[in-house]
């Protein structure tokens, strides 16, 4: 049984979507819009760390979530600069990435229906192939 789209729960009340990343090529936890929002806003609030884990900071509070993990003293450069999308998406998903670079394509609605054959969700709304199996999709010509 293919287990994207599997909704798991991490703490009393957050529902959060796994979906089949096809840059992953894995099941990985996904964001919902209003938790994109959150993420965007702090990337763009300033270019000073500071800044963008404030706004991080806001929602941790408001939400009543457990304060992230301090920055490791061995993180790269990319670490540090796009920390607030590293802590972000582990305060909504419960799962830490340290790769900041892959949370800008784990949100939910950049994501298809599933395929027609193997049930992974699509690249987008308007794909006609699944790149996965390269099934055509229904409504879609060959």
């Amino acid at each position: 049984m293919c287990i994207s789209q599997l909704e798991s729960s991490f703490s009393e009340g957050t529902v959060v979507k796994t979906l089949w990343c096809w840059r992953c090529r894995r099941d990985v936890p996904m964001l919902d819009d209003d938790e994109w929002a959150v993420l965007v806003e702090a990337h763009r609030s300033g270019g000073e760390d500071t800044a963008r884990m404030a706004v991080i900071e806001r929602e941790r509070i408001e939400r009543g979530l457990p304060e992230p993990l301090p920055l490791r003293a061995d993180a790269t450069p990319a670490q540090r600069k796009l920390r607030h999308l590293s802590v972000g998406y582990e305060m909504f998903t419960g799962v830490a990435e340290p790769d900041p670079n892959l949370v800008w394509h784990h949100v939910v609605s950049q994501y298809g229906p599933p395929c027609v054959r193997c049930a992974k969700p699509l690249r987008n709304a308007g794909a006609e192939r699944c790149r996965e199996c390269g099934a055509v999709q229904s409504g879609s010509e060959s």
